[in-house]
């Protein structure tokens, strides 16, 4: 169907800039950051790591689920079908699993900024133990029986999931964006540091700036005393 296509297009686009943006966020933490906040790009590295493999997944898999009784059906549209449809549900249970150690580092990022606030900044080795244990978890949560709650981690994708389980109201669209809806959240993640986040901020506005100051100025071509206007 053309609105599937049209569907899968505006994803693999926002998908790519997902991609784009944490690759440009990685790169400001290891090279632009300021040693005073050294040990906090630890996190920083990890979420934009986290949430870049999470959009290539998506993309690669383009995954729809269809909910019906008390199975769903599973429908790869991507790349992945190129290598088999096991590959495909493979690469599915580890976007799921990337999806759920990202809504953990963001709960340790938030953790971390309190617990500054009141005692010392840590070690990066404690920073990178505490990284480990956080892993735990969502590693344990690979288990394909995982799958099926996997759209209750959203509010709109729980409504979706909600009413086509249910039978209320079926369409193509809820059932791609039961899936692929979880990836925007590596599309708006990186504009947290990019604009909360003094250091990244003055090197944006400092990149921007510096293009607009490299402009040619126009100039009046009245005579001699000609000057930029």
């Amino acid at each position: 169907m053309w609105t599937d296509t049209l569907y899968w297009i505006v994803i693999g686009i926002i998908d790519i800039l997902a991609i784009l943006l944490n690759a440009i966020l990685i790169y400001f933490a290891l090279y632009r950051t300021p040693k005073m906040v050294r040990v906090y790009t630890t996190l920083i590295i990890n979420l934009a790591f986290t949430d870049c493999c999470s959009a290539f997944l998506n993309f690669f898999v383009q995954q729809r689920m269809i909910p019906s009784g008390f199975t769903i059906g599973y429908i790869s549209n991507g790349w992945c079908k190129l290598i088999g449809y096991r590959f495909c549900f493979l690469s599915h249970n580890l976007m799921a699993h990337f999806i759920v150690h990202s809504n953990y580092s963001l709960v340790l990022s938030f953790a971390y900024r309190y617990y500054i606030l009141r005692k010392p900044e840590p070690r990066r080795k404690t920073l990178l133990i505490v990284l480990f244990f956080t892993y735990l978890p969502s590693f344990l949560q690979l288990a394909l029986t995982y799958q099926a709650l996997l759209p209750t981690l959203y509010s709109i994708n729980v409504l979706m999931y909600v009413l086509e389980q249910f039978g209320v109201y079926s369409t193509a669209f809820f059932e791609n964006f039961l899936m692929s809806g979880l990836v925007l959240i590596p599309f708006f993640s990186p504009f947290t540091s990019f604009f909360f986040f003094t250091p990244y901020k003055r090197i944006l506005l400092g990149m921007i700036l510096k293009k607009i100051d490299k402009r040619p100025a126009a100039t009046s071509e009245t005579g001699p005393g000609s000057f930029p206007i």
